[in-house]
């Protein structure tokens, strides 16, 4: 339930923006910001937008907890048929 911020470039090639989200669904407190048009290393590849994106960040308040997603139910194994 710890607050985080996860700063992911729209197009990185390297690990795909889908982890981002993934990870966000998997945070109960994760806000996903991205820099679009940006890769795998924002700040040294977009540093002016990842500055801007960085300083939105630390000026709003951190995330606020949401319900974790429930997990799967376990299968239970079949049960033989016995006489």
């Amino acid at each position: 339930k710890t607050p985080a911020e996860i700063l992911w470039g729209e197009s990185d090639k390297l690990i795909p923006l889908e982890y981002a989200r993934r990870m966000q669904a998997e945070l109960p407190a994760a806000r996903l910001t991205t820099i679009p048009r940006c890769g795998h290393i924002p700040g040294r590849e977009c540093p002016i937008a990842f500055q801007a994106a960085l300083e939105k960040i630390l000026s709003q308040p951190p995330p606020e907890s949401r319900p974790a997603p429930e997990a799967p139910a376990a299968k239970q194994p079949a049960k033989p048929n016995l006489p």
